[in-house]
């Protein structure tokens, strides 16, 4: 196989597995919101002694406002989590389905656990050249059995 066609491919895996991990991201950034939101709504019921008359009143229209934006977090949480969850068990099943494990350990500490390189390098004990090695040839089997609807429709120059 030509380098150039190498290359093709695991672009394509890592793309297919950078959606997957901007997907888990996407939801953890939705959780944040709502632990915010959440914190919004508690402080409004408040004790106000700013006022001449002290009062554990909350504006009625923030907390609806509050209470609606969380409803509407908790719907497209719902929707990105399904997503998510889909993605992430495909990408796992054929990441599982790679024959060296640390190939399979590499891909799963940062794809799915979104660990850093450097991160992957020291828990596996081996340096950074060598964890890269094992992305470009995981990456590389990886493309062989993802899903075909992720895989471009280029074909193969000498096919």
């Amino acid at each position: 196989m030509d380098e150039e066609y190498r290359r093709y491919r695991m672009d394509v895996a890592a793309r297919w597995l950078e959606h997957v991990r901007a997907l888990g991201i996407r939801v953890r950034v939705l959780e944040s919101e709502i632990a915010e939101l959440r914190a919004d709504a508690e402080g409004l019921g408040a004790m106000d002694y700013t006022r001449e008359r002290v009062s554990k009143s909350a504006s009625g229209d923030r907390m609806a406002d509050i209470a609606a934006r969380i409803f509407e977090r908790l719907d497209d949480l719902v929707d990105e989590r399904r997503e998510y969850e889909g993605e992430r068990a495909r990408a796992r099943g054929c990441i599982d389905a790679l024959e060296n494990p640390m190939h399979r350990d590499v891909l799963v500490m940062r794809f799915i656990n979104g660990e850093r390189w450097s991160a992957i390098a020291d828990a596996l004990g081996v340096k950074l050249p060598t964890v890269y090695a094992w992305r470009r040839d995981a990456l590389d089997a990886l493309y062989d059995v993802m899903p075909a609807s992720e895989k471009d429709a280029i074909p193969r120059a000498d096919a």
